[in-house]
């Protein structure tokens, strides 16, 4: 069923995609405003001095993926 919700997820982006300009839903602020927050929270757990780097990291990546971001395979340890 994975398989099937991933074909499912990358049809239906092509076509909001290539439809988006018929809308009148500003994606660009949406996407921008999402990317901005997402920068903020990596800011501030690069300046925790508490962290280990090892759990900044760590941390870096769970933000991202919180955001939707693939971060591929170096994730899993």
């Amino acid at each position: 069923m994975e398989f099937y919700n991933e074909l499912l997820y990358k049809e239906l982006g092509r076509f909001l995609i290539e439809n988006f300009d018929q809308t009148k839903f500003d994606y660009h602020s949406v996407i921008q405003t999402q990317a901005l927050k997402a920068l903020y929270e990596i800011q501030q757990t690069i300046q925790d001095d508490t962290l280990d780097d090892f759990y900044v990291v760590e941390q870096i990546v769970c933000i991202l993926e919180r955001y939707g971001m693939n971060t591929g395979g170096r994730h899993d340890f």
